[in-house]
């Protein structure tokens, strides 16, 4: 639910449901203008019915004759329209009801959209200034299209809106160059970074992604092996996978890398220490849309269903997971239930350019001096 009373948010692990109401108490005036207006145009027709006037008396006023209709139309838009943005069945779609809008809908395919953002439009009169905003969407071909432009928005619902969008999607959000910057609370995440710093190439991270049971993997000069693989189906198409690694000794390693459209992302994961984990007050009921964590704040990104597969092991378990992301999106929570029972796992960013697939043969196997214990000490998190 949005703190904001026109605004409306629903989302499940298949469909988000974004709803803004149109009503502004200025329908009222709207309302009484366009009686007064209508009123006025009503005795002018009567007077020049009522007698001898001539004929431009009658065709003059019907250009605000059509001024007042477009204020009754709009008065009731107002009072009783609403704009419904959904995300099901693989697409995006804008529509406004139950009184249609001249702008219309639009339906877009999740798959082509790469980024969106506000624009502000500065309309200057003679002793005003107006400023409305509209939402839009980049799509990948280049392209860029209004999604939605009804100028009783304001700013903060329309950023709103984007936040929504993008976190339910998976959209890592990019400063866009003709975007609306402004507002204090411009949004409930931080600027990410830029693409080329945040998104994992298909170089670095694709042949791990698609690596098997006891290849190797580099990570920071350190040779890993694959010992077991975790694979996540998540039924908004993505897969996330959890490599277990070990250096052939007694040191272990968890690399999570997570899809995100196509994108992947890796993170070293760890249990979290129950303490802490319990400290979160997690209620798969009704789960917290934020929390803090030694003074992060963790934004809830997804709340999937999927099924969990596990090398070696035949079947797939039902699980869900709540994913967490930082605001400087360099750690992630992972709250998996699986069969009832809950698990909390934080992962650290890793960047790209420390993994390699394969043996580095400049760099010869380091052995850890101890076990790395999958579990954060007490105070790696307090």
């Amino acid at each position: 639910m949005s703190n904001n009373k026109n605004l409306h948010v629903y989302k499940d692990e298949k469909v988000l449901e974004v709803t803004l109401r149109w009503y502004k108490p200025v329908a009222y005036f709207t309302a009484i203008f366009s009686l007064f207006w209508m009123g006025f145009l009503a005795i002018w027709y009567a007077m020049a019915l009522s007698g001898p006037a001539p004929g431009v008396a009658l065709v003059l006023p019907l250009l605000h004759v059509g001024a007042g209709f477009a204020m009754i139309y709009y008065t009731l838009c107002l009072f009783l329209n609403k704009t419904y943005i959904d995300i099901d069945d693989g697409f995006l779609t804008v529509h406004h009801a139950p009184i249609p809008w001249w702008k219309g809908n639009k339906t877009i395919p999740i798959e082509e959209v790469e980024q969106l953002f506000v624009k502000e439009k500065i309309t200057k009169g003679e002793n005003s200034t107006t400023r409305t905003y509209s939402l839009l969407v980049k799509l990948k071909s280049g392209l860029t299209r209004v999604l939605m432009d009804i100028s009783h928005a304001s700013s903060e619902q329309m950023q709103e809106i984007e936040t929504e969008l993008e976190a339910y999607l998976g959209i890592e959000d990019e400063p866009v160059e003709t975007e609306y910057k402004g507002g204090s609370k411009r949004r409930k995440r931080k600027e990410y970074r830029r693409k080329n710093d945040l998104q994992l190439s298909d170089h670095a991270l694709g042949p791990v992604y698609s690596a098997t049971v006891e290849s190797a993997i580099n990570i920071e000069n350190t040779s890993w092996q694959i010992t077991s693989i975790t694979q996540y189906d998540w039924k908004d198409g993505n897969s996330d996978k959890l490599f277990q690694l070990s250096d052939g000794a007694i040191a272990e390693y968890y690399l999570f890398i997570r899809q995100i459209q196509g994108l992947l992302y890796a993170f070293k994961e760890k249990t979290m220490n129950p303490a802490i984990a319990q400290s979160l007050l997690f209620n798969p009921e009704t789960p917290s849309e934020f929390f803090k964590l030694k003074g992060m704040g963790y934004n809830l990104a997804r709340d999937l269903k999927g099924k969990k597969y596990i090398s070696g092991i035949q079947g797939a378990i039902e699980v869900r997971e709540w994913l967490y992301t930082a605001e400087d999106n360099q750690s992630q929570i992972r709250i998996l239930d699986a069969g009832g029972v809950l698990s909390y796992e934080y992962g650290e960013r890793v960047h790209p350019n420390k993994i390699t697939f394969g043996l580095d043969l400049n760099s010869p196997p380091q052995k850890q001096q101890s076990i790395q214990e999958r579990r954060w000490d007490e105070e790696d998190l307090v």
